[in-house]
């Protein structure tokens, strides 16, 4: 067995992402990150920019274009504050509410198939793993 801990996640990391990014493309019409950031905005209604950044750990730049993009899908609508003219809010969209709750039985699957052939206990230690690994850097 490869203990290559390091190569290796980097590896299951590469391949699970592009596995999504195909099925949520196919099913979704839209990236998983695009996804990623209207649920976010979705669950985090009035959030800003910053929380977005902070909640998906993307650089500024790339949530910037990526909200442009959604907000021209018309998933997400930007509303400036009434009380601070400087403050751009998110809400997400009709359109952007409804792609968020097509997407949770898509995450259901996906979900799944990463934890098919691992019992409970095995889970959880995957799971401790994974959040110290997310954790510690």
């Amino acid at each position: 067995m490869d203990k290559r801990l390091l190569f290796l996640m980097n590896m299951a990391q590469r391949n699970m992402f592009n596995h999504a990014e195909k099925v949520c493309e196919q099913q979704l019409g839209f990236t998983l990150t695009q996804m990623a950031a209207v649920m976010f905005v979705n669950n985090n209604p009035g959030c800003m920019q910053k929380d977005v950044v902070q909640g998906l750990g993307l650089k500024k730049s790339a949530v910037t274009s990526l909200l442009s993009r959604i907000e021209s899908n018309g998933l997400i609508r930007r509303v400036v504050s009434e009380d601070d003219a400087r403050v751009v809010n998110l809400f997400a969209t009709e359109q952007g509410k409804d792609k968020s709750q097509l997407a949770l039985p898509l995450i259901a699957e996906l979900n799944q198939q990463l934890t098919d052939g691992f019992n409970e206990e095995e889970i959880a230690v995957i799971a401790r793993f994974l959040n110290q690994v997310r954790d510690r850097f």
